[in-house]
């Protein structure tokens, strides 16, 4: 029978099974060494209190002006890209990032950089990466609080606009997170080797039982 044909076969060569599997293993393992790497982190936030002064009428452009709005505005939003983007790298806070369109790169920042308005020309800017994205938590951590900066120095530069008065102050800075990573670098190297041996395995029974169907029909 076909059946005890296939095996009879898998067990004569099961050392070529092993073998298969160990070799997508380290296939996969060098893929995974040889390829940016991310680690998982919790939540991280970098904060900035900031206040806006203005010297023509302060208190009523204070209150008339909404910077959450300004700053989450397209117009805005392609400027600063425009300018950061060949300081930073972005794929380090967004490993698919140069997978995004421009509208998804818009929509990304409108979900990581917020502002909440506490009234008087006060504001909270934060850029915030939740523990489900994939960045290189070093990077956020050494540049986050630089790139919050950028975005007050262009936001400043384009306010000037309307108001050769007004000025964003930064108040007051600090950083947060959640919990340390969850994943150290062996860790992920053993479940892709696990997965590549699984996957070598399976392959090299389905190749071998095939071959042996197609003998048999042959005959």
């Amino acid at each position: 029978m076909t059946y005890e044909k296939i095996i009879n076969i898998l067990k004569v060569k099961w050392w070529v099974i092993i073998l298969c599997g160990l070799i997508c293993a380290g296939l996969m393992v060098y893929e995974k060494k040889n390829s940016d790497y991310v680690l998982q982190t919790g939540d991280m936030w970098v904060v900035d209190t900031v206040k806006l002064y203005g010297f023509s009428d302060k208190e009523k452009f204070a209150e008339d002006f909404k910077l959450e709005k300004f700053i989450t505005s397209y117009v805005f939003l392609s400027v600063f890209l425009s300018e950061t983007q060949v300081k930073y790298d972005y794929t380090k806070y967004a490993a698919d990032w140069n997978k995004f369109s421009e509208l998804e790169k818009y929509e990304w920042l409108k979900k990581h950089i917020f502002i909440s308005n506490f009234g008087k020309g006060i504001y909270e800017i934060t850029f915030f990466a939740g523990k489900n994205d994939l960045k290189n938590h070093e990077y956020f951590t050494s540049s986050a609080e630089n790139l919050i900066s950028e975005l007050i120095r262009i936001a400043n530069n384009k306010i000037v606009e309307f108001d050769s008065g007004v000025k964003i102050h930064l108040v007051h800075t600090f950083k947060m997170r959640t919990d340390s990573i969850k994943m150290e670098e062996n860790q992920v190297e053993k479940k892709y080797a696990l997965t590549g041996f699984v996957l070598g395995v399976i392959l090299s029974a389905c190749i071998l039982s095939v071959s042996t169907i197609r003998e048999k029909n042959g005959d």
